[in-house]
């Protein structure tokens, strides 16, 4: 059997970490380039830094704020040039996994004639009820624009297109969507950043957590990761959680029910975890709000 033993993953999404991190693990020397400040640029930075520094202390070479010029062959290897913060740099691989994104494919397919308008990069806008601007079409999944690029989301968005072009009445509401990443320690975002409620709110509160403050992660041994929370501070409203830990899919539904249903900080304490467990930082990052941890037992109440 033939391994690849050096591949460069240009962009550092949720496609490029998952796969660079996997491929990495499984023995080939892995470099990953991103044009932004960070990796998993649309998230938390707390969150991108204890990724950045776990991908780093597992081998993998991690450039930000790098553009790739050219890439270029050398006989039966490819040379990468990078424009970085420190000059020129040159990564010389066997292959190069492009994962900046997707295009949508609505070209060819003339939707303005119809009067069915797309945003700057082709996807096709849509209303709450997923009618496009022309109210005989609907469209739904990965060619409509929006933040988020998840098939739960372009199953729900087609259930809504169905019943509003029979003659019901939906709406999709994007407030609550979890986004995963599935790196190890897993990422999960849901709701707004602190950098969003910002600009929508003029203002926000917000608390972290670091993972090893949880009882489970210290019975574990667990070290790398953070929790977030973002309120608006006018109502106390959860407006965003946001955490890097071990499983943090297996609890992103319940953050996404917090922000859905407009639970405040305060509701959020009333809720009954399960020690020990990573989940409890849903919980305990909130308590930071109102106590010292370093005071509380090692259990909530």
């Amino acid at each position: 059997m033939n391994f690849i033993h050096q591949r460069s993953v240009v962009g550092a999404g949720a496609i490029g970490v998952e796969i660079g991190q996997a491929m990495n693990r499984l023995g080939v020397k892995t470099t990953m380039v991103e044009v932004l400040d960070r990796v998993l640029p649309g998230i938390e930075p707390e969150l991108s830094k204890v990724l950045t520094d776990v991908l780093r202390k597992e081998g993998v070479k991690v450039y930000t704020k790098t553009r790739v010029v050219r890439v270029r062959k050398k006989g039966e290897r490819k040379v990468v040039e990078l424009a970085t913060g420190e000059g020129r740099k040159e990564e010389e691989v066997e292959q190069v996994l492009v994962a900046t994104g997707r295009s949508p494919n609505t070209d060819g397919l003339n939707l303005e004639e119809v009067g069915v308008k797309l945003d700057k990069r082709g996807f096709v806008v849509t209303d709450a009820a997923m009618r496009t601007t022309n109210p005989n079409v609907y469209a739904a999944g990965d060619v409509v624009s929006k933040k988020w690029m998840l098939e739960t989301l372009a199953a729900r968005e087609g259930v809504v297109a169905a019943i509003n072009m029979y003659g019901g009445r939906a709406e999709m509401d994007y407030k609550g969507v979890p986004l995963v990443v599935f790196t190890e320690p897993q990422v999960a975002s849901v709701g707004l950043t602190e950098e969003e409620t910002v600009k929508e709110f003029g203002g926000c509160a917000c608390r972290t957590l670091e993972l090893y403050d949880l009882p489970k992660s210290r019975i574990t041994g667990y070290k790398s990761g953070i929790a977030k929370v973002v309120i608006d501070p006018s109502s106390g409203r959860v407006l965003g959680y946001h955490v890097i830990a071990p499983n943090a899919a297996e609890f992103a539904s319940t953050a996404s029910l917090i922000t859905r249903f407009n639970l405040t900080i305060e509701d959020v304490l009333w809720i009954h975890t399960v020690f020990s467990t990573f989940s409890e930082s849903l919980k305990l990052v909130a308590t930071k709000f109102f106590r010292q941890l370093e005071l509380m037992p090692c259990c909530m109440e």
